[in-house]
């Protein structure tokens, strides 16, 4: 089970096939390199700045402002802190079904094969807001919650975005979202061989050719898991080392310092710190009050 979908309710919710909802909040500076995107994501940023590298295009978001990430982007992300020494973003995961239910046919928006930053259009910031209203909510009907979430893609539509993925690998996407299902799982190649239908050797030559291996991308997921974790949730970091596969916390933290450049605990925000800015940020219009 993904532990995304289980983690004690304070800064994310879920609704499978349509969306996800989580709040971002990170103490300390930090600079993700090869970073890959799994779904096509929009970045509200409240505190702080976020920068996004891909390539030769580089994106930055004030507090207001948004950024789009379309799903299969490898791109590096800085995180700024503000003035009250945090980093504080609320992002929306869209389910790669729904964007396809509300896929662009007449071809009006193009693909975004890049990070897009969004005007801070109030129609934009009301349909995002109404999407993470929707997403914390715990009885609304899935088609209404269907339809509220699919707004922000129609959104993305009137600013010339298809968030349909168009980039990247999908074999290597399939196998990424394979293992984020199940970060700790033992995962053998002969199982993920079996599950897309090819066998061990192609699979190995198939990642070859796209400069990666299977021990690399259980690795890369279970890290990128473990950092969504500790930015939005307020599970102990032992327990986040258990949930992404690491037996040893020593040997997780050595591994997450390794890949980001920071401890696990730099990441985290005191509790005390992020109730306030829970209660400043999630205010309507709190957004436009801070540009």
């Amino acid at each position: 089970m993904n532990p995304l979908s289980t983690i004690p309710a304070r800064l994310m919710h879920m609704m499978p096939g349509i969306a996800s909802h989580y709040a971002i909040h990170q103490a300390t500076p930090g600079e993700f390199r090869r970073f890959t995107i799994d779904q096509p994501s929009v970045i509200l940023v409240k505190r702080g700045r976020k920068i996004v590298t891909a390539g030769s295009v580089t994106v930055t978001a004030s507090p207001g402002e948004c950024i789009f990430l379309p799903q299969g982007l490898e791109c590096t992300i800085v995180n700024e802190v503000g003035v009250d020494n945090d980093y504080h973003a609320e992002g929306i995961v869209l389910s790669p079904e729904l964007v396809a239910s509300y896929s662009d046919e007449r071809g009006s928006a193009q693909a975004a094969i890049s990070p897009r930053r969004l005007k801070p259009e109030a129609g934009f910031l009301e349909a995002f807001a109404r999407g993470r209203d929707t997403l914390m909510a715990k009885d609304l009907p899935e088609g209404i919650a269907r339809h509220v979430v699919g707004e922000i893609v129609l959104w993305l539509r009137q600013s010339g975005i298809d968030a349909a993925s168009k980039r990247g690998d999908q074999l290597v996407q399939r196998i990424r979202s394979l293992i984020g299902s199940d970060p700790a799982r033992e995962w053998q190649a002969a199982d993920i061989a079996q599950t897309v239908a090819m066998s061990q050797p192609s699979l190995r030559r198939k990642l070859a050719v796209s400069g990666t291996t299977l021990t690399d991308l259980v690795s890369d997921v279970r890290m990128q898991i473990a950092l969504a974790l500790l930015q939005a949730s307020e599970m102990p970091v032992t327990s986040i080392a258990f949930e992404v596969g690491y037996k040893s916390p020593s040997k997780f933290a050595a591994r997450f310092r390794a890949r980001f450049g920071l401890a696990p605990t730099a990441i985290r925000v005191p509790s005390p710190q992020t109730e306030r800015i829970g209660l400043e940020t999630d205010r309507p219009g709190a957004a436009q009050a801070a540009e």
